[in-house]
């Protein structure tokens, strides 16, 4: 057996394989159960650390296992990967076949053989009138259309999905107010999630995080979220608002406003003039927000409660640890200190909202809108336009005609009960009971 027939063999069992519906089902099927599993397990690069860690705390034992087969990272694991790209061949295959019968179905004629088993038939008689003997036509051709351009548009939909996880690049990023995210800075960000071939992640103009407005119910629920950031710099820069709900164009990349944020404790520890630095304090529960961490090498623990209104806070509580002691433990108001161990001071500067952002690369956004439009206009014709197929053949007895009137549609042919009707009634014949009528 040569080596062209050995592999001639192999291709068509399996093309067999991608083809068979339960291949199909099964393929269908898992990605549904995959897609399920991120909307309950949370997502790096979509999730919070805070989600992350009630999770884990729900789910202790299930929360190691969706780690060792990549459950939380769904979209960048190789088994998802590799079952996109098997159900896009079973597409690709489906597809060559549905064009292959749409060249023979556009190129048919409509004759007398094409009508065999046509649902609508009925012959009688009328007096005799001037007619062709065979009278032939074929409506709705565009419609055969229908089906090759839907699994095109899927296809396309599927391609943009591979191409988005090997190219996609997110990452987030927690800003202050006040504070700038320079332009062309590819490491600005606090994590990032990338795809084997993804470009470097930069801003193409600086960003300045200016100010947040959130609009609450009376229950205290979040209501509404805005940034007021500022692109550019100098008389060319420019205002613009970035929502929860409405992501802000950069170029190749998107910025999306997350719900993660809370205050920023702008303070200086240290022994005479130090640099200050920005505490995130994250919340904890409903009514508060905490930070924890070493700083000038201290332990810092920081605690503000949340206002039900969205209002800052107008101190926080610090509890200071050194040296295996508790070295303060209090309440600091902006602008106010505390002395600590070895000569060294906590100042509260300031305190201000953070927010998370978070960054993303939608390279294949245009091939998923094209794949989107081409199987909605797929889906358009095989509901909106039946191709059908009709004849009516007259054969002349004296002063009458035996009439055979035929109906062929290729879809929905109990729609098409009233249609028939009508053509029956204009070469002569009796009136049919329609749909509905009593």
């Amino acid at each position: 057996m040569g080596l062209g027939h050995w592999g001639s063999a192999v291709w068509r069992q399996t093309r067999r394989l991608l083809r068979r519906p339960s291949t199909i089902v099964a393929e269908v099927l898992t990605i549904a159960v995959a897609c399920a599993a991120m909307t309950v397990v949370p997502q790096q690069g979509e999730a919070t650390a805070l989600d992350f860690h009630h999770f884990e705390a729900d789910w202790p034992r299930l929360a190691g296992v969706v780690q060792a087969i990549a459950l939380d990272r769904v979209t960048e694991a190789p088994w998802f990967l590799a079952l996109v790209a098997l159900a896009s061949a079973s597409l690709a295959l489906v597809l060559v076949e549905q064009v292959q019968l749409l060249r023979r179905g556009w190129g048919q004629p409509a004759d007398e053989w094409a009508l065999r088993g046509a649902p609508f038939e009925l012959e009688f008689e009328r007096p005799s009138r001037v007619s062709p003997p065979l009278a032939l036509g074929q409506t709705g051709r565009v419609g055969l259309a229908g089906s090759p351009l839907l699994h095109l548009g899927l296809l396309l939909c599927v391609i943009a999905g591979l191409v988005q996880m090997v190219v996609a690049h997110s990452a987030v990023v927690d800003v202050v107010e006040g504070e700038t995210l320079a332009a062309g800075v590819a490491d600005l960000w606090s994590r990032q999630w990338a795809g084997p071939l993804a470009p470097a992640l930069a801003l193409d103009e600086p960003l300045t995080f200016q100010s947040l407005r959130d609009e609450r119910y009376p229950s205290g629920a979040l209501k509404e979220l805005a940034a007021r950031v500022r692109l550019g710099q100098g008389a060319a820069s420019r205002e613009v608002e970035i929502a929860v709900n409405t992501p802000l164009d950069l170029g190749a990349v998107r910025l999306y406003l997350t719900s993660m944020g809370g205050t920023a404790a702008l303070v200086e520890v240290g022994s005479g003039v130090a640099k200050p630095v920005a505490l995130l304090l994250r919340p904890v529960g409903d009514d508060a927000e905490e930070y924890s961490g070493e700083v000038a090498g201290m332990e810092l623990h920081l605690r503000a409660g949340r206002s039900k209104t969205g209002a800052m806070p107008q101190q926080v509580h610090l509890r200071v640890l050194h040296g295996g002691g508790l070295r303060y433990s209090g309440p600091v108001a902006v602008n106010e200190g505390a002395g600590l161990a070895d000569g060294k001071r906590f100042v509260l500067r300031d305190l201000r909202r953070w927010s998370q952002f978070r960054a993303r690369r939608d390279d294949a956004l245009g091939l998923a809108w094209c794949g989107l439009a081409t199987g909605l206009l797929g889906a358009l014709l095989i509901y909106g336009v039946s191709p059908t197929l009709w004849m009516v053949r007259v054969e002349p007895l004296g002063d009458r005609d035996r009439v055979l009137v035929k109906m062929k549609p290729l879809r929905f042919a109990p729609l098409h009960r009233e249609r028939f009707a009508r053509l029956v009634q204009r070469e002569g014949g009796p009136a049919l009971a329609r749909e509905g009528d009593a």
